[in-house]
């Protein structure tokens, strides 16, 4: 699913799936995606109201990027203090 796919559903009030939340979330953790797709798709999730399946998409993506930001890692303590 893209951005506009996925801003498209969630002003349609539809909720998206784990797999759909999940390209959503990589696409815009990655720098994929625009600051105006971004503000629009926060947005509309807040309108919506967020699901537990999309929540819990949402955070394994920002878990499993943050680790592998760490793993990349020298020095543990100056990453934490990057964080």
């Amino acid at each position: 699913m893209d951005m506009q796919a996925a801003i498209r559903a969630i002003t349609e009030r539809r909720d998206l799936s784990h797999a759909d939340m999940t390209e959503v979330m990589r696409i815009i953790m990655t720098g994929q995606a625009t600051p105006a797709q971004i503000g629009g798709f926060l947005i509309g999730m807040r309108m919506k109201g967020e699901t537990v399946d999309e929540l819990t998409a949402a955070a394994q993506v920002m878990r499993g990027l943050h680790g592998l930001h760490l793993r990349g890692c020298r020095r543990r303590r100056a990453c934490r203090q990057a964080w």
